[in-house]
């Protein structure tokens, strides 16, 4: 064995994958296992590339470059040195059995640096061995993760191919309907209002053709271009899978560590034990050799000869326990190790790469599945052309409803308002004249106007209010649309615009159709429930024939009352269109009317309103020239064309120049809440004493101060 130095050591180790340096240092006689095992810059899953460190490489039977695959894989044990054998103390041998005893402790005497050699190597080994059935057990895990890596890539290969196989089987369908479908929409005429004033005639021209067969033609390229992808990953999971296959069968194979003779070699050092314990335990020669060694000792000791023949010449040579030997075993361990890891590093590298590849092309599928749900929807066009010219209709006929509905409402507004406007003059000349203006606040207000606005939409629809057969597409329409169009026209009364055929399958209920086909199947169950009597299988026979007939006929009867019943619709559709514009010029009309005699009110109340403000001017007058003939007025210089304001409270007569300049200082009013009249002086005439009568004329009366 190779001698390994007495001071600490220090190890470089490099994780492979990141890149990362770290030291660890080693001391004398241990192994570097536990210091790495230890170190904790060592994450679970990396792998470590020592250093060739010279001396503790070489100490330790590494060869660089070593790779660890991980922290698991090592051992936490220390390294095994050198045993010293105990030492055999010399004895007498007085009788035949102490004889031999002699003769065997001399020749293990002779073999202990052997032994001792032979013990050391042997602990290597098992250590070797301990090390190395870690690290296959480790490499068993990794290739059990790569086995579920497999699984995992082979599903989503799989999942992938059975969607790209669904994408190009539509492809391909609708590239074999493709030139159908195009003719299909050129045979297509549009409806006249439709295209009115418009260059456009069939389905066909509001589509862009060369645009959908340019799409198609690049659509058929990147499909093709998916498919070669499909088949090399379908490849690629097939290589994989025989690779992990073949790594998997490489860990039966045995190394040199497994081909030592494992059990031989326990076997010669239980026998040494053995020759030593019988050796350090025998008695002084004077003792009878009955009572020092047992039947199963001498048995042993019998057998001795040829035994320890046998050590000496296994433990003396160098084939087992030589540093050669060792080292080879170690080498070929780690090469095994790092062979396995490597193969399966490369075979999860693939994987990764091919699923990297896989999910960019999933996401290319997703996107041409919604391409191809755009292009799809060519084949679409007529089924909804003919719902849109449905649809044309309903909202028509909701516009017109919205319309009757406000004309109505906005007829009944102006009829309450009318009966208000009433009621508010007959109050008026009730009680409103014996009331002081602003006594109420409020009630000289009138009702206000209310009109109805509705703003314009859908005007540019088409003028589509009836359909016929002539003016539907030729298309197979199927129940899917039918039932779309019950939902929709559930509450809606047009069934009477469209065509008897769609009546007739919107009105139809499944379940309940006369002589259906359930009654031919009974009429067939007749006929089958008894066919010995050949007379009644006639009879049945010709019946259902006649129900057949009569059912023909009525299918016949009624596909022309459908037709018949479409133009009486269709006269129907005109008059309730003539109709509709009469309500409506009607209703325009009363609303005028209405106007108007709101006009004829507002008047009659205004006429009303000066007749009431000449009876109070009247009355203030009267008031006026009542208070001037009063003694106690207080007069002041009077001249014929002066301008007076008379407080009809207090009588008080107060001359002023104008009227402006009342306005401007209404604050020299004698109170406030006075009724002030104004008036220029016609005459100033004497009277008893020092009164005078003053005659007014020109009266007006003036608002009570609120301020």
């Amino acid at each position: 064995m190779p001698q390994r130095s007495m001071a600490s050591s220090v190890v470089v180790a490099i994780v492979a994958e990141t890149g990362r340096r770290f030291t660890v240092s080693v001391p004398a006689g241990e192994s570097m296992f536990a210091p790495l095992a230890l170190a904790t810059d060592i994450a679970t899953h990396d792998q470590i590339v020592l250093s060739d460190d010279g001396e503790l490489v070489t100490g330790t039977m590494i060869r660089s470059p070593c790779y660890v695959y991980s922290r698991l894989m090592l051992t936490l044990g220390k390294g095994s040195g050198a045993v010293t054998a105990s030492s055999v103390s010399r004895r007498a041998v007085t009788t035949r059995i102490h004889v031999d005893l002699d003769a065997i402790r001399n020749t293990l005497r002779s073999t202990d640096d052997a032994l001792d050699q032979f013990r050391h190597g042997y602990r290597a080994l098992r250590h070797l061995l301990f090390c190395f059935r870690r690290q296959i057990r480790a490499i068993h895990v990794a290739v059990r993760n790569l086995r579920r890596q497999v699984e995992l890539y082979v599903k989503s290969v799989n999942d992938f191919s059975d969607d790209f196989r669904k994408l190009n089987d539509a492809v391909l369908a609708f590239n074999k309907a493709f030139e159908g479908t195009i003719a299909r929409l050129s045979q297509i005429e549009l409806h006249p209002s439709v295209t009115s004033g418009r260059s456009v005639h069939t389905l066909l021209d509001c589509v862009s053709e060369g645009h959908i067969r340019k799409t198609l033609a690049q659509f058929n390229r990147d499909v093709a271009g998916t498919a070669n992808f499909v088949a090399q990953m379908e490849e690629s999971v097939r290589t994989v899978e025989r690779d992990c296959d073949e790594e998997a069968s490489k860990l039966t194979t045995r190394t040199v560590v497994d081909r030592f003779p494992y059990t031989v070699i326990k076997q010669l050092i239980a026998m040494c034990s053995t020759f030593r314990r019988l050796l350090s335990g025998r008695e002084q020669p004077e003792v009878a050799p009955d009572e020092l060694v047992s039947d199963d000792d001498v048995e042993v000791l019998r057998l001795s000869p040829d035994r320890l023949e046998h050590l000496r010449e296994y433990v003396l040579s160098d084939a087992c326990f030589s540093d050669g030997a060792l080292d080879q075993a170690q080498s070929e361990m780690l090469q095994m190790v790092y062979d396995r890891l490597s193969a399966v590093s490369d075979l999860e590298t693939r994987i990764r790469q091919c699923s990297s590849r896989l999910t960019a092309y999933q996401e290319i599928v997703k996107q041409k599945e919604a391409q191809l749900a755009s292009i799809l929807a060519v084949e679409q066009i007529p089924e909804a052309y003919t719902a849109a010219l449905v649809e044309v209709i309903r909202r028509r006929r909701y516009v017109a409803s919205v319309a009757d509905q406000l004309a109505s409402v906005e007829l009944s507004v102006q009829e309450q308002r009318l009966e208000e406007i009433k009621k508010r003059s007959r109050f008026a000349s009730r009680y409103g004249r014996f009331l002081p203006r602003d006594a109420v606040p409020g009630l000289s207000e009138r009702p206000p106007h209310y009109t109805v606005n509705l703003s314009k939409f859908d005007e540019s629809l088409p003028k589509i209010d009836t359909l016929t057969e002539a003016t539907l597409p030729n298309v197979t329409l199927p129940e899917s649309f039918f039932q779309f169009l019950k939902e929709t026209l559930e509450d809606e009364d047009i069934l009477d615009r469209l065509p008897g055929t769609f009546r007739d399958r919107l009105t139809r209920n499944d379940s309940s159709d006369s002589l259906s086909g359930s009654d031919l199947d009974q009429i067939s169950s007749v006929d089958e429930s008894d066919e010995s009597e050949t007379g009644s299988i006639v009879a049945h026979k010709a019946v259902r024939a006649v129900v057949e007939a009569v059912v023909s006929e009525t299918e016949l009867s009624r596909v022309r009352l459908a037709e018949s019943s479409d133009a009486a619709v269709e006269s129907l559709s005109a008059l309730q269109e003539a109709l509709s514009g009469s309500h409506y010029i009607l209703a325009k009309q009363e609303c005028e009317i209405g106007s108007l005699a709101e006009k004829l009110t507002d008047l009659e109340q205004r006429h009303e309103s000066l007749t009431m403000t000449a009876a109070l001017m009247f009355r203030e007058n009267k008031e006026l020239s009542d208070a001037v003939s009063r003694p106690h007025i207080a007069l002041a210089d009077f001249r014929v064309g002066d301008c007076v304001a008379f407080s009809a409270r207090t009588g008080q007569l107060l001359n002023i120049n104008s009227p402006n300049y009342v306005v401007a200082n209404r604050a020299s009013f004698p109170a406030t809440g006075d009724h002030l009249c104004f008036g220029h002086i016609a005459s100033v005439e004497a009277g008893a004493g020092d009164t005078r009568l003053v005659k007014l004329h020109e009266t007006s009366p003036l608002s009570p101060r609120t301020d």
